[in-house]
């Protein structure tokens, strides 16, 4: 399948509903899921799931099929206005042939250590609409479950949505980061910890020959946005500025010189 890029979203939750008892801090642990909601359902490698999508009706009580998963967020504990972290999904598996007006199926989710989940409420919309309304700043109204559970789901907003096209200069260089992410993640968890991160260094200075070793330590040092002592991607890619603008002012064979650099760096081989 062509390579269609990937759109990368980021939610906030607002006014959802206590789903935890007081003594579980009388709020809620909300986390969302996406999934395709039109036309077939493919996996990973776009073989056939489920010849077409099934809408929700009144008695729905959230998607649980894992194998039709695109994407689920983190969870956020003990809070009913969650600001999640990113969530990335290829174009190509969430909207056939990269079809922008087509629809989305977004569940919420209140996590239960041990236990089912409690399904907060959903939302379908299309890719489209999730751009106009980051756009207004208007809010998504949850759908909620069928009664007796709670009948005000709360609302969704988006607070950031981009399409990183891979035939743009800036849709190559986040291709690229994301592939030295992956690399430079020795133990595939999805961060980078301290020794990986140093690892980045190397990288940096390889790509960035102007760059002194002060401004890579620096960089080095803000790459943790939120000092969990981790790095995620979504920080990665805000704050590694030292690879992400030398590559975004090339173009060409100098820009495709300087991305085989990071394909060709050797991590923890």
């Amino acid at each position: 399948a062509a390579d269609l890029g990937t759109i990368v979203i980021k939610l906030k939750g607002e006014g959802l509903p206590a789903k935890d008892s007081v003594l579980l801090g009388g709020k809620s642990d909300p986390f969302f899921e996406v999934f395709k909601a039109h036309g077939q359902i493919t996996d990973e490698n776009f073989r056939m799931l489920a010849e077409a999508y099934t809408p929700p009706d009144e008695t729905y009580m959230g998607n649980k099929e894992p194998k039709f998963l695109l994407a689920k967020s983190n969870i956020v504990k003990n809070c009913l206005d969650p600001e999640w972290f990113e969530v990335e999904i290829e174009l190509g598996r969430l909207c056939d042939q990269g079809d922008k007006s087509k629809n989305i199926l977004i569940d919420v989710w209140d996590y239960d250590t041990g236990m089912n989940n409690d399904f907060i409420g959903y939302v379908e919309i299309s890719v489209q609409d999730l751009f106009s309304k980051c756009a207004s700043k208007e809010l998504i109204a949850l759908k909620p479950p069928p009664k007796p559970h709670k009948q005000e789901a709360g609302s969704l907003r988006v607070v950031a949505i981009t399409h990183y096209d891979p035939s743009t200069t800036e849709g190559k260089v986040r291709k690229a980061l994301k592939q030295a992410f992956w690399k430079l993640d020795k133990n595939k968890n999805g961060t980078l910890d301290k020794a990986e991160v140093k690892k980045y260094m190397q990288l940096a200075a390889s790509v960035c020959h102007a760059a002194s070793a002060g401004a890579i330590e620096a960089e080095m040092a803000s790459l943790d946005l939120d000092k969990d002592k981790v790095v995620r991607f979504e920080e990665f890619w805000a704050a590694a500025k030292l690879i992400r603008d030398t590559l975004l002012a090339k173009s060409g064979d100098d820009l495709e010189d300087l991305i085989g650099k990071i394909r060709d760096f050797k991590t923890f081989d």
